[in-house]
């Protein structure tokens, strides 16, 4: 019981201080805009995107775009080279396998800096482009984030940070305990 009680004193005030530091979540804002048609039958668009939030030194953001929806994917607007590097594979209905447009930060990007690009595509799907499907990817290509690109004017749900949820699940746990 001494032990429970002791944990708590040391485990709240630890939470309240864990849980008043900033989360910096990376955020996609995007605008999907009707282009006038270039080739008969085909329905062109372009994506306004507008990254936000931190990314270290040789992570990637992957944005990933259905074979079944998305075909001919062109980056538009050139990204700053010295911050930058992109690369961008074609979806492949044959296979089947996503699209992927990957943005690696050869420099860090600040919370609260933002990265405009823009995308233009074949839409293949129905009614209009939606949101995309992203990872965030650490310097050895593990995926530490995943998420889902957001509309502009939308607000952006940031996810809250893990040491925090767990430190107050254990507190709340102990403090379960203690009451029994």
């Amino acid at each position: 019981m001494r032990f429970r009680l002791q944990f708590l004193t040391w485990l709240l005030p630890l939470v309240a201080l864990l849980s008043g530091a900033p989360v910096h979540a990376l955020t996609l804002h995007y605008q999907a805009v009707d282009l006038p048609d270039s080739i008969a039958g085909s329905d062109l668009w372009r994506y306004d995107y507008q990254l936000s939030g931190s990314v270290g030194s040789f992570e990637s953001v992957n944005l990933l775009y259905s074979p079944m929806s998305y075909s001919h994917l062109d980056l538009k607007a050139a990204l700053d080279s010295s911050r930058w590097s992109s690369l961008l594979i074609e979806p492949d209905p044959a296979l089947p396998a996503d699209g992927i447009l990957s943005l690696t930060a050869v420099a860090p990007q600040g919370a609260s800096e933002q990265t405009d690009f823009v995308l233009e595509f074949i839409w293949l799907g129905s009614g209009t482009p939606g949101d995309q499907p992203f990872d965030l990817l650490d310097d050895s290509f593990n995926v530490i984030a995943s998420g889902s690109t957001v509309p502009f004017g939308a607000p952006a749900i940031p996810e809250p940070a893990s040491l925090p949820l767990l430190v107050g699940a254990l507190g709340w746990l102990a403090w379960q305990g203690r009451r029994r």
